[in-house]
């Protein structure tokens, strides 16, 4: 079976638990960090930036997977429209059916395509989004070129993603910190002996070309606000921490969740002075638009 194939690789309780921003206080520090308020999160913040423009009348999702992003897109109004697309059925599958049960099937259109077909069959959109999806594309300079010419003038780029190394660029200079406040931390909260590079070796198309996102951004577009908000350390050392499970052996909950606001002050300190600590942020949220879309859009291109 293909890895993104398999529901549970989206959705599953292990991939769930083991995923940095499933942790309350890391989604708070992380919302503070891009809308500067623990309880609005990136697409609040998105809104209230691009208040003028919306609602876009359509928009593109690439590599939509289950469908949470555009789901959220039309509840908000940010969207009247929104088309995902992926190259796996089954998660699509499921994305249709929480659309028909939400009653948003009218207003959210579901198709299995390769993006780069699809961008080139010359359909335009007010605003594209991506979110957890384009670290996975090889050709991120090749890929953004075609969303560029697929927007509308002034339409918009939306990224939430992972922009850190990319997967062949690993080594253990660049986990040395990362294990240094692992071992900061008790040893019950500690489960393997080491924090190890994230390369998934069911899916090799894991932060394949990610380093080449920004410099591919800065080719094809004009970015308008840029939102870092750190996984340097967070998203490296979480899936490695042992749960509360209610066994002998397991931290008692406030251990663990003193553990996850340790690892956050100290990504915090990074963050603040990135510049001597030459600490990069994984993950950031980035609004751009086309550098050929020099005029803003009409009421009838959004």
């Amino acid at each position: 079976m293909v890895y993104w194939d398999d529901i549970g690789a989206h959705i599953g309780k292990a991939t769930v638990d083991a995923f940095w921003l499933s942790h309350p206080a890391v989604r708070a520090r992380v919302n503070e960090r891009i809308s500067g308020d623990a309880r609005r999160g990136p697409l609040d913040w998105f809104a209230t930036r691009m208040a003028g423009r919306l609602p876009f009348s359509e928009g593109l999702s690439v590599g939509c997977g289950t469908g949470g992003l555009e789901r959220d897109l039309i509840r908000r109004g940010i969207c009247r429209a929104v088309t995902g697309i992926d190259t796996a059925q089954p998660p699509l599958d499921y994305a249709k059916e929480r659309a028909r049960e939400e009653g948003l099937a009218d207003a959210i259109r579901y198709e299995r395509a390769d993006a780069m077909t699809f961008l080139d069959a010359g359909r335009t959109f007010g605003a594209v989004f991506f979110h957890a999806a384009l670290h996975h594309f090889e050709r991120p300079a090749d890929l953004l070129g075609r969303v560029a010419r697929a927007l509308c003038p002034g339409g918009i780029l939306y990224l939430d993603d992972f922009i850190g190394p990319s997967m062949n660029t690993w080594s253990w200079r660049r986990l040395f910190l990362p294990n240094l406040v692992y071992y900061l931390l008790p040893p019950k909260v500690r489960r393997p002996g080491l924090v190890r590079s994230p390369v998934n070796p069911e899916d090799p198309t894991e932060a394949v070309a990610a380093g080449e996102i920004l410099p591919a951004l800065d080719t094809h577009f004009r970015i308008l606000e840029r939102r870092d908000y750190g996984g340097q350390l967070t998203s490296l050392i979480y899936p490695n921490l042992a749960r509360p499970d209610g066994t002998p052996r397991s931290p008692a909950p406030e251990r663990f969740d003193r553990a996850v606001r340790l690892i956050l002050r100290i990504e915090d300190r990074l963050m603040r002075h990135r510049v001597w600590t030459r600490s990069r942020p994984f993950y950031a949220v980035i609004i751009a638009e086309a550098k050929e879309a020099a005029r803003p859009p009409t009421a009838s291109e959004t």
